[in-house]
């Protein structure tokens, strides 16, 4: 990452001041160095305004990583260069939601690497989570695969967000189950979802004979 010096600081907050006045100050804190570089190429503050709106910016800055922001700021200058006049605030609402999903797709990897996701994924691990969402009945099953399976149809019924977060914590055992990707996951409708959770458990049941 480019770090800004400190003689330069008061001349790029004059520069956004000109260009959005008082959201000076949140740019340059919220926005990595090399996304305020960007926008000084611009050069004159009235250009910089008229070409980039202070609203698409603020979509940008609340992207959740400075990767994400560069890629977005790079990939609105490309459109702009492409299509002036048809570029506008829905396109980068759309580009800033799809850089967000992209975010949550590969961040199971992150999590699978983490020391805790490397324990084994032990019976009593899903029952501690089976009662703090009052799912206590899926401890009565003795098989690890079917324990989770069930699990994750019923938090589906319980609680959409919290079973497409358990499917992300433990993407690397519920695949082979589910055969789902994560992205495919995160769109699916609630009783999508639990009825693929209710096939895979009718499946399951089928080959161990239970």
């Amino acid at each position: 990452m480019t770090t800004i010096k400190q003689e330069e600081k008061e001349q790029i907050k004059n520069f956004l001041e000109n260009a959005y006045k008082n959201y000076a100050n949140y740019l340059i804190n919220s926005l990595p160095p090399e996304c305020i570089t960007m926008l000084l190429r611009f050069r004159e503050p009235d250009f910089l305004k008229k070409v980039i709106k202070l609203r698409w910016l603020i979509l940008i800055a609340s992207l959740p990583s400075d990767d994400i922001k560069i890629t977005a700021l790079i990939n609105v200058i490309e459109n702009i260069v492409k299509n002036p006049k048809g570029y506008k605030y829905r396109h980068v609402k759309r580009l800033c939601e799809e850089l967000k999903l992209q975010k949550i797709i590969i961040k199971p990897d992150c999590v699978l690497k983490s020391r805790a996701e490397k324990r084994k994924l032990t019976k009593k691990y899903l029952e501690y989570i089976a009662q703090i969402y009052g799912v206590e009945d899926s401890i009565f099953f003795k098989d690890k695969k079917l324990k989770l399976i069930n699990l994750m149809a019923r938090l589906t019924l319980e609680d959409e967000k919290a079973a497409k977060m358990f499917y992300i914590l433990n993407f690397k055992n519920l695949l082979p189950l589910l055969n789902l990707t994560i992205e495919s996951v995160i769109h699916m409708d609630k009783l999508t979802l639990y009825d693929r959770c209710e096939e895979a458990r009718k499946e399951l049941i089928k080959k161990n004979k239970l």
